[in-house]
């Protein structure tokens, strides 16, 4: 229906309006539900005056504004609450944002500081052969760090053997617990995420020495100790050291030195720094010498009683002797095979009660002549049937010596010394 004026009012509205400009009458619903009348017809009639009255154009309305209007106002208030509801949501969207970019955070840092993440760290770390990298990941058993300094007999242990370098990063991939190198958790990272670290424990290594006023010097400083009777008790963390024992012996001084492995998985033995005195006899050539005295005196004896015939024996064991030939045995101190055998050997030997000589199955030996008592260690480095090469090794000297069984008696071969079995 095509409206010219206002059904309402009489103001003339256009024809593609929907609302009464003048009173807001719904000019729309009115075309609406007037589409099937003739549209001449629904129109109001012209006044009956001679001329048609033109409709008044901008004269303003008798009625008031507040009534004129009432109807657009509900379109008006249902777009400016669609702001409002819009303003009220925007709280509940960034708190969900903050959640979720707060979860992503922390998933992202649990995964970044995850425990098999730092211990893997951990273990490059502390198998790096500078002393200042392994700082960086190990702290000492109150929490402390370490100097570089600390660490560097460590990485000197490393170098020495490699195999406590590949077993102490398999050590910390399997977080110990417990002995001189752990895996502990110290703190947290950002407040949220446990930090673990590789802490060092002092390992407690017994000392003893024979030294009187001894000074105990590791790497060439003076650590603290803890006395146990003959023993002195030091605390270091694990590594190499060069360790030097200054002291006195029967009134002469002494100076020891000795190369130290303090190891991170096995319990200390106790270091023995141990002296000879000058006044005893150190090695076996010694032993063995004193042994051709005591044998040409016992001769030299046994013949002047034979001259005197003041007995048909010897008071020594030169008698033995004469029924040994000893001319022609091997003495080849350079021999070697390889066989260690030592039948026949272990025991007790002796030329006279002055004069003994034991091996021990150990692989010690003691020898005593004249008094005078020395020992050390023994291994067999060359034997062929009743002739063999012995090496003894004695405050890191070593001598070989030849020998062989004749008729149930040990013979020195190079000095032809007579060796029977001592009851």
């Amino acid at each position: 229906m095509d409206l010219k004026f206002c059904p309402n009012c009489g103001a003339a509205v256009g024809p593609n309006d929907d609302f009464c400009q003048n009173c807001g009458f719904n000019l729309k619903k009115y075309r609406l539900e007037n589409a099937d009348q003739d549209t001449e017809s629904a129109e109001p009639a012209a006044p009956e005056t001679p001329q048609p009255t033109p409709a008044p154009q901008p004269a303003p309305t008798p009625q008031p504004e507040s009534i004129a209007q009432p109807t657009p106002v509900a379109p008006d208030q249902d777009a400016s609450a669609q702001p409002t509801q819009r303003h009220r949501r925007w709280p509940w969207i960034v708190l969900v944002l903050i959640i979720l970019l707060g979860a992503g955070a922390y998933f992202g840092g649990s995964t970044y500081y995850s425990r098999g993440r730092q211990l893997t760290a951990l273990a490059d770390g502390m198998v790096s052969n500078d002393p200042a990298a392994i700082a960086k990941v190990a702290v000492k058993d109150d929490g402390s760090t370490f100097a570089s300094t600390d660490l560097t007999p460590l990485t000197t242990l490393y170098k020495a053997k490699p195999s406590v370098q590949k077993s102490m990063h398999t050590w910390i991939l399997d977080a110990h617990t417990t002995g001189a190198v752990t895996v502990q958790q110290k703190g947290r990272i950002l407040g949220l995420f446990p930090r673990y670290r590789v802490v060092l424990t002092p390992v407690k290594v017994p000392l003893s020495t024979n030294l009187s006023d001894a000074e105990i010097t590791w790497n060439g400083n003076n650590l603290s100790s803890t006395d146990h009777g003959a023993q002195r008790e030091f605390a270091t963390y694990p590594g190499q050291y060069r360790v030097a024992v200054t002291g006195k012996l029967d009134g002469d001084s002494k100076h020891l030195t000795k190369t130290v492995t303090v190891s991170p998985f096995q319990t200390p033995t106790v270091l023995s720094f141990n002296s000879k005195s000058t006044k005893t006899e150190d090695t076996l050539k010694s032993i063995l010498a004193q042994a051709e005295e005591a044998k040409t005196a016992a001769e030299k004896a046994a013949d002047s009683n034979k001259k005197d015939n003041s007995s048909s024996h010897s008071t020594s064991d030169s008698s033995d002797d004469d029924d040994i030939d000893m001319d022609g045995l091997p003495d080849d101190t350079s021999a070697r095979n390889g066989n260690d055998s030592t039948e026949g050997l272990i025991g007790n030997w002796a030329q006279n009660s002055d004069t003994t000589f034991t091996f021990n199955d150990d692989g010690t030996y003691s020898g005593t002549a004249n008094g005078q008592t020395s020992g050390g260690t023994f291994k067999v480095v060359y034997r062929d049937g009743d002739t063999l090469n012995i090496q003894f090794t004695k405050n890191g000297g070593s001598v070989v010596e030849p020998f062989a069984f004749v008729d149930g008696h040990l013979i020195e071969t190079h000095l032809k010394l007579d060796w029977h079995r001592a009851n």
